[in-house]
């Protein structure tokens, strides 16, 4: 009788359902921000598959521009030598007559090396361009993974930090009324046990 007049309950069964609808309240809350948390981390996840996706063809990117860039070195020695054969002339002897005739060079490959070289300038302006996409896309795709892990950031301290003390001083709260059910269940058999 003490503990129960020490109580604030008046009827601990209404206080029970009340603390158990809280706690359902509560637990679904807790199920809701645990289901969103689970849904942002899979996004991050599916984000960096982007971001490494992007990066590896950063990098295919770059080996590209190297191999171009050794193109246009590699046709640059191809005109120079060209450049320094044509001013040479020498004169050799006809195989078939005999007669001292000049050796006329066949330079018709430094156009064809020059049309080259502006097909690959324009190969790398266009592959400038693409990896200028990719890095804006990059940087894009990085800003949305730190918006998605500080949103789950947030949700995982609303959990750890609100809803799961509040949860736990809710059982607290039901433990403590259930108890007081049992006392108030006890009393009552007492009192028939006294009257009869």
């Amino acid at each position: 009788e003490e503990l129960l007049s020490s109580s604030n309950s008046t009827n601990p069964c209404i206080s029970v359902e009340q603390v158990r609808k809280n706690i359902t309240e509560l637990q679904m809350q807790l199920d809701l921000a645990t289901k969103e948390s689970q849904q942002i981390m899979s996004e991050i996840y599916e984000w960096n598959g982007k971001l490494s996706e992007s990066r590896t063809v950063e990098h295919n990117f770059a080996v590209l521009r190297r191999q171009y860039q050794s193109d246009i070195r590699r046709i640059g020695f191809i005109v120079d030598g060209a450049a320094s054969i044509a001013t040479v002339r020498k004169k050799v002897k006809c195989p078939i007559c005999g007669e001292e005739t000049e050796c006329v060079k066949d330079t018709t490959f430094i156009d064809a090396s020059a049309a080259e070289l502006e097909k690959i300038k324009r190969h790398l302006s266009e592959l400038s361009d693409a990896q200028r996409s990719v890095e804006h896309q990059q940087e894009s795709i990085i800003a949305t993974i730190r918006t998605l892990e500080e949103k789950k950031n947030n949700i995982d301290k609303l959990i750890t930090d609100q809803l799961q003390p509040k949860l736990s001083s809710f059982e607290e709260a039901l433990e403590e009324q259930l108890n007081l059910v049992r006392l108030t269940s006890e009393l009552d058999i007492i009192r028939q046990n006294e009257t009869q």
